[in-house]
């Protein structure tokens, strides 16, 4: 359970400072976050699984190699509360 404690960690870090949240579903969840690398621009994270049962949840950071963020994945169903705010 370490790894998947540790995954949902890291999502909800990303997810607090994400400056905005350009697509998500119940299996993924794409965030901008500020920049990370010192480039001066925003970086990009997608969280994933395909969900079938046993597969992987991934993370992709600007569009580079995907990686395992948590093994044997059973279940993920990303819900979501949105607000619209006025300027």
């Amino acid at each position: 359970a370490y790894k998947a404690d540790r995954a949902m960690q890291m999502i909800l870090t990303d997810i607090n400072l994400a400056t905005s949240i350009p697509a998500r579903s119940a299996t993924s969840i794409t965030l901008v976050v500020p920049d990370r690398d010192g480039g001066g621009q925003s970086e990009t994270i997608i969280y994933a699984w395909d969900g079938v049962a046993g597969h992987p949840m991934t993370r992709q950071y600007n569009g580079g190699t995907v990686t395992t963020l948590a093994e044997n994945v059973y279940q993920l169903n990303f819900n979501y509360l949105t607000k619209t705010l006025g300027p």
